[in-house]
């Protein structure tokens, strides 16, 4: 609602000029020199807005609180605010406030929308899925509504009802990368590549991901052309493990007659891929990359050389240690396991993939024979000092500087335990046994559905998956019997 007083009306609009052409902090730091006339509840808004665009939630949260303050009906402050503290993790009190909001509004598919994402937060999944379903019978257009109701349900393994949301979906609105990339994803879970990799090429869009760091070269992208006796640039994209896994394919592009490969990764992982046998040249900076006939962000190899699950290139190890001195440390005549419990905080599903805490694996120390070797690169010292003293686990993270150090500290153990990590790359392409610990929400595409073995490393991963949210005791139950097996066998 726009205030009728003219002063007022007039400063808003100015404000939401400046918004719309991102100067927030101008917005900002003019606020709190307006005039009380000129102030109102959509100028506040303005000012809230700016301040959650960069991400300075607080001071967002305080906006509209003096909005709604100011004009008790005022939908969209509610909306926003309830929107601020989800991102503050405040759940309870964003709850509070759409449910207030929908009092005032109860016909609202927006408020409903937004409270469904709360109860997701939370694990309500029932409740989430109500609330999403409750928005689209308000408008049955609501396209974002939509989408978040297909990823709920594919959270849920309902990967059918899913889809046909997503198609749904697309149907209504056909050109949405945002859709297109979660259907994208549904059809590699299921091991749909031939349709799902071109799908996949929306990660990059702007709709999408409008930071995606594009490279600023002369020479045109890679499209699938033929690429005999032509250079390439392979620029490396997203996490480490995404990097690791999908260097394979520089062999499978050597092997079309590429002449010259340039690898362009980060620097914790330049020194382990200095063991590529088919890479000319491993760079860190794109200013180093010279002329090249083609350019190719990594993960749309698998879309060019039309990979599928029958023929992904799967020969192990691709990648190989490198010399540690101090490494000496470990355990000799016992069977040594590693074990990374948790990733990066920064990671979109890490509260659901990364263990609560290390005490979450305690069936395993009851498996005698056994040392355990911590990858952690993160400070883990004291929660590990919070077992016995007599707990059989070496803390090996302080001597780990990039993944060549971790691949030498790898190369000495039998076997390694681990979440969803880089680390479970990294076995997997030197060819050491590695068992993941997989999350019931959110178990990423390349692991597919309903497996115990991944086709992407044969023969030496095996996937024990948690059977329902929040709840690791029946899956770590099953890897420590597992363990005890494989002790007694001698082997892994």
């Amino acid at each position: 609602m726009v205030s009728n007083d003219p002063l007022a009306q007039a400063v808003a609009e100015h404000a939401l000029a400046l918004y719309h052409k991102g100067q927030y902090e101008e917005v900002l730091r003019g606020i709190d020199t307006i005039l009380t006339e000129a102030l109102s509840a959509p100028l506040l808004g303005v000012a809230a807005s700016c301040a959650y665009a960069i991400e300075r939630y607080d001071t967002a949260e305080s906006y509209w609180r003096r909005a709604i303050a100011m004009q008790k009906d005022y939908i969209d402050g509610y909306n926003d605010l309830g929107i601020a503290l989800k991102e503050l993790k405040r759940f309870d009190e964003a709850e509070s406030v759409f449910a207030q909001a929908l009092e005032l509004d109860p016909n609202n598919a927006e408020l409903y929308n937004n409270l469904a994402n709360v109860f997701k937060e939370v694990s309500a999944l029932e409740k989430a899925e109500e609330a999403y379903k409750k928005a689209i019978t308000l408008n049955p257009e609501y396209t974002d509504a939509y989408r978040n109701l297909g990823m709920l349900l594919k959270s849920l393994s309902r990967l059918s009802e899913a889809e046909d949301v997503y198609r749904h979906t697309l149907r209504l609105k056909p050109d949405c990368a945002r859709t297109q990339a979660n259907l994208g994803f549904l059809l590699l879970e299921t091991g749909r590549y031939k349709e799902g990799w071109p799908l996949y090429e929306t990660r990059y869009d702007p709709q999408i991901n409008a930071t995606f760091p594009i490279p600023s070269v002369s020479f045109p992208q890679w499209k699938g052309e033929p690429l005999e006796g032509k250079s390439l640039l392979i620029v490396a994209e997203q996490g480490y493990g995404d990097e690791i896994q999908f260097v394979r394919y520089i062999a499978v592009l050597k092997r079309q007659g590429v002449s010259r490969i340039t690898l362009l990764c980060k620097s914790p992982l330049q020194r382990l891929f200095s063991t590529l046998y088919d890479t000319d040249e491993v760079i860190t900076s794109i200013e180093t990359a010279g002329e090249h006939d083609y350019w190719s962000f990594l993960l749309s190899i698998p879309l060019h050389v039309g990979t599928t699950l029958e023929n992904i290139p799967a020969s192990l190890p691709y990648l190989y240690p490198l010399p540690k001195e101090n490494t000496n440390t470990m355990p000799e005549n016992i069977f040594r396991v590693g074990l990374v419990w948790k990733g990066s905080s920064a990671h979109e599903n890490d509260a659901n993939r990364s263990l609560p805490s290390l005490a979450i694996l305690a069936p395993l120390w009851r498996v005698s024979g056994v040392t355990f070797i911590s990858l952690q690169k993160s400070d883990v010292g004291a929660e590990i000092d919070s077992f016995s003293p007599e707990l059989p686990i070496i803390d090996m993270g302080d001597t780990i500087e990039d993944f060549a150090d971790t691949s030498a500290l790898i190369n000495q153990l039998d076997l390694v335990i681990c979440v969803d990590t880089a680390i479970a790359h990294l076995c997997g392409a030197l060819g050491k046994s590695c068992w993941i610990l997989l999350p019931f929400i959110g178990t990423d595409w390349r692991w597919l559905r309903g497996r115990s073995d991944s086709p992407w490393y044969p023969k030496v991963m095996r996937l024990f998956r948690q059977t329902r949210p929040d709840c690791w005791d029946e899956t770590i139950d099953d890897v420590a019997m597992a363990l005890l097996d494989e002790v007694k066998k001698g082997r892994v």
